[in-house]
């Protein structure tokens, strides 16, 4: 191995001094080929050997998800989404909720917001239900996906 890397070195080097020597014009752009191929032939020399005695020098590896980073990934999309629509929903609404969302599990995108209001002020004995729909509305408008609002008055 250590041979081989020499050999490159001393193919690289010699190339550049080849080139910085010849003057500029039709030869020198020949010479400079010309070392370009030397030092293709010294890199391809153990690759062309080694294919010709039916052996492949490296080995080839497996491609692969990465299953926990994905996951990872996912959980960080899920929580990152459920603060942002609390945030939201507090300073557009008043509301506190707690919230859970469903995502795609490969585009991480958006599939469903589901929010449980437990706050018990809410306008009146009727009014909830005004302002569930307002509230779905917006988070549909939002976030283009279907919301779920529950509202169970306990506080």
């Amino acid at each position: 191995m250590r041979a081989y890397l020499l050999s490159i070195a001393g193919a690289v080097i010699l190339s550049a001094v080849a080139a910085a020597l010849v003057p500029e014009g039709r030869m020198g752009k020949f010479v400079k080929g010309m070392t370009r191929l030397l030092v293709f032939a010294v890199i391809a020399t153990p690759l062309i050997g080694s294919l010709s005695a039916g052996e492949f020098p490296f080995s080839p590896g497996e491609i692969g998800t990465d299953a926990g980073y994905l996951e990872a990934c996912l959980s960080l999309a899920r929580q990152n989404s459920r603060e942002e629509i609390e945030q939201y929903l507090y300073e557009t609404f008043s509301l506190r909720a707690k919230i859970e969302t469903e995502h795609d599990g490969e585009t991480f995108r958006l599939e469903k917001i589901r929010a449980t209001v437990d706050d018990p002020v809410i306008f009146g004995q009727d009014e909830h239900i005004n302002m569930i729909s307002r509230v779905e509305e917006a988070l549909e408008a939002k976030y283009g996906c279907p919301a779920e609002v529950i509202w169970t008055g306990e506080g």
